[in-house]
C-alpha cells in the first residue's frame, strides 16, 4: 500500500507500507520474510538500545594530485541505526561516493594510491579503517555489501550471471549445485523473469534495470546487515528505477537490513530515507529525518536544492538554480566553503567556518544564520 505526503514546499513524500503475502520478496529469498512480532532475523552489531550499525566519526579522504592534495571528504560524522535507510544527497563532487567507498574499504593504498583516509567507521564494535586487509575483506560481502550505479562496469563480460553470482554463494562453503539452487532463488527474489534462463545470460544479454538486479542479489547472497546503494538507479529510465526502488525496500524488510543510499535525487530520497545528510564540497551541511527536512530545511544550500526541484503544478514557474560552482578542493579556504554562491552570507561567513550543531533532537546544521526564523 502507498500513501502521499504532501509538504508545504509541494513535493510529496511516499510511504510503502509492503504487507506480507504471496509474491513477496522475504517468500523467495532464502531466509527472508519478516517473523512475526517483529522478531529479528538475525543478530546485528547494532542494538536495540540505540547503538548505531554504523558510526562515521571525523571522516576525512584526501588524493594526491599533480595539482596538489585534494580534499573529497572533509570531517563528516554520521551513524545508522539497525535496519535505518540514510540518505547522503548533494551535487556531483561534493564527496558522496568517496565517503561511501571509504566505509566499503575500496580506499586501500592498493585500489587507491596517494589517498590518505583519517577519522573512524565503526560497524558495531569494530573499526573498519584500523583491520588489516584480510580481516577487512571478511566484512565486505559478509556483513557490507554494495551496489554502483553501472552494474554493466561491476560484472564480468566473460561470465554468465549465474556463475558470478554463484561465486559470492560458495564462500559460504556450499556443494555447487546447492549454491546454483539457492541463486535461483536469489533470483526469483529480485523478480528476474525467466530466472532459469538468465543464470545462463551474459551481462550484455540483460537490460539495464536485469543487470541491477542480478548485482542486488549478488550483493544479498551473504545476508549484509548493511547495504550501500551508490546510485543504483542513475542509468535506468524512469519506470525501471521506481521498480528497483520498491525491490530495495522490500528487501530492506525481508533481511532486516540497514542501507546508505548514495543520490542526487531528492525524489529518491523522499521515496526510500528515514534520515538524510545533505554534503557539500566534501562536508556535511545539514542533517534530519526526512520529513523534517522537507518541511523547514536550514541551510541555504538544502534550500537551493529544493527550490531547484521540479513542481507538480504549474503554478511553481521556472525552476530555480544555484549560481557559481563547487570550490577547488585543491585550494585552501577560510570560513563557510558555500560562501561565494550563497544568499544569505554576511562578514562572518568570510572567515569563521560554521561547524555542525544541534538545532533539535534530530536537527544538525552547519550555518551561522540557520537560528533565523525568515529566511528568503
Amino acid at each position: 500500500m502507498t500513501n502521499v505526503w504532501n509538504n508545504p514546499n509541494g513535493h510529496e513524500k511516499r510511504l510503502h507500507r509492503h504487507e506480507g503475502g504471496n509474491g513477496t520478496a522475504g517468500d523467495a529469498l532464502p531466509g527472508g520474510g519478516a517473523r512475526s512480532g517483529g522478531e529479528s532475523l538475525r543478530t546485528e552489531p547494532g542494538g536495540a538500545d540505540g547503538t548505531p550499525l554504523l558510526s562515521v566519526e571525523n571522516l576525512a579522504v584526501s588524493f594526491r594530485t599533480a595539482r596538489g592534495t585534494s580534499r573529497a571528504v572533509d570531517g563528516v560524522s554520521f551513524s545508522i541505526r539497525p535496519r535505518e535507510i540514510y540518505a547522503l544527497v548533494g551535487e556531483s563532487g561534493c564527496g558522496k561516493s568517496s565517503t561511501a567507498q571509504a566505509v566499503m574499504g575500496l580506499l586501500s593504498e592498493t585500489n587507491a594510491p596517494g589517498r590518505r583516509i583519517t577519522g573512524t567507521i565503526r560497524f558495531g564494535e569494530r573499526n573498519l579503517l584500523a583491520l588489516p586487509d584480510r580481516e577487512l575483506s571478511a566484512v565486505r560481502g559478509s556483513h557490507i555489501g554494495m551496489i554502483f550505479q553501472n552494474p554493466l562496469d561491476s560484472l564480468n563480460p566473460l561470465y554468465t550471471a549465474g556463475y558470478q553470482t554463484c561465486e559470492a554463494v560458495l564462500l559460504d562453503g556450499l556443494a555447487k549445485a546447492s549454491a546454483m539452487r539457492r541463486v535461483l532463488e536469489l533470483f526469483r527474489g529480485v523478480r528476474l523473469a525467466d530466472p532459469e534462463q538468465k543464470l545462463r545470460s551474459y551481462p550484455h544479454e540483460l537490460s539495464g534495470g536485469m543487470r541491477q538486479r542480478v548485482m542486488i542479489a549478488m550483493m544479498l547472497a551473504r545476508h549484509p546487515k548493511l547495504l550501500i546503494a551508490d546510485e543504483p538507479t542513475t542509468a535506468l529510465d524512469v519506470s525501471i528505477q521506481a521498480q528497483i526502488l520498491d525491490l530495495m525496500l522490500e528487501l530492506r524488510r525481508s533481511f532486516n537490513m540497514a542501507m546508505l543510499l548514495i543520490t542526487h535525487d531528492f525524489g529518491i530520497v523522499s521515496e526510500t530515507a528515514d534520515r538524510v545528510g545533505v554534503m557539500y564540497a566534501g562536508k556535511l551541511v545539514e542533517e534530519n529525518e526526512v520529513f523534517a527536512l522537507f518541511d523547514a530545511p536550514r541551510h541555504p544550500y538544502t534550500r537551493m536544492l529544493m527550490r531547484a526541484l521540479p513542481r507538480g503544478t504549474k503554478q511553481g514557474g521556472r525552476l530555480e538554480s544555484i549560481p557559481g560552482t563547487l570550490p577547488d578542493p585543491t585550494e585552501p579556504y577560510r570560513g563557510c566553503l558555500f560562501f561565494e554562491r550563497c544568499p544569505l552570507r554576511v562578514e562572518r561567513c568570510a572567515t569563521e567556518e560554521p561547524l555542525l550543531r544541534r538545532l533539535g533532537e534530530t536537527h544538525r546544521v552547519a550555518c551561522w544564520r540557520a537560528e533565523e526564523e525568515e529566511q528568503p
